[in-house]
């Protein structure tokens, strides 16, 4: 799994794909820092990450879109599923390059809280609760990404199609909100994630919420597991 890991890593940072997502993900956390804290000597980050949760479906796609997609195309994913790496580590090996580059994407938060120390006395509990929360529902999304990416040749599918799930699953919040009927509003508001996620952004650490996140995530690996293996080898 190691191998494939830094295989992975290198495939990002080889080529200027990783560098521009992490540039293009900074770029709009500190335009909206500059606006919403810096502007107004805030220490309230709350519209920061608001604003930052569209630029996070965007940015996901672009990270995943690649993972299975390219070897399909070139034809590498039968060299990785000859080799002597389980099928799991292969995939589990993708997961983890993905999340990392998206955990890179989220350290500047942190690194925003530790200028807003200087100055102001920034709510730490709220942030890191809210970083900790964009990482949980990322790794829910980057799971759903790899699936996508695992089923077609074309990166653009991939991303096309992981970011039309992403805004589903936005849009799907907005609909639980506008239902007159409390039974179809309670049904999608079970599988929503964005009122999950809102109590992160409160300094609300719910267990419940982490392990949901935890077990869509588990369910798409697993998924993405069944379908490498089976599209692979046909």
């Amino acid at each position: 799994m190691a191998a494939v890991l830094k295989r992975e890593l290198g495939s990002y940072f080889r080529s200027p794909i990783g560098y521009t997502i992490v540039a293009i993900f900074y770029f709009f956390a500190n335009i909206f820092f500059n606006m919403y804290c810096l502007s107004y000597n805030s220490s309230n980050m709350s519209s920061v990450f608001q604003n930052m949760f569209l630029i996070m479906l965007f940015i996901i796609p672009i990270i995943t879109m690649k993972t299975f997609s390219e070897d399909k195309k070139l034809g590498t994913d039968k060299l990785l599923l000859t080799s002597p790496v389980s099928t799991v580590k292969i995939v589990f090996g993708k997961y983890l390059s993905a999340i990392i580059v998206y955990a890179i994407c989220l350290m500047i938060f942190v690194f925003q809280g530790i200028i807003l120390d200087f100055y102001t006395t920034p709510q730490w509990s709220v942030i890191l609760c809210t970083v900790f929360g964009m990482l949980l529902m990322g790794s829910a999304i980057i799971s759903i990404g790899l699936l996508i990416s695992s089923l077609t040749e074309s990166q653009v599918i991939a991303c096309v199609g992981t970011l039309g799930v992403g805004f589903f699953l936005y849009i799907m919040d907005v609909v639980a909100n506008l239902a007159n009927n409390s039974a179809v509003s309670y049904i999608v508001g079970v599988f929503t994630f964005i009122q999950r996620f809102s109590d992160f952004t409160l300094g609300i650490l719910n267990p419940a919420h982490v392990l949901y996140f935890l077990s869509v995530t588990c369910l798409f690996l697993w998924l993405t597991v069944k379908s490498f293996g089976k599209n692979s080898r046909s």
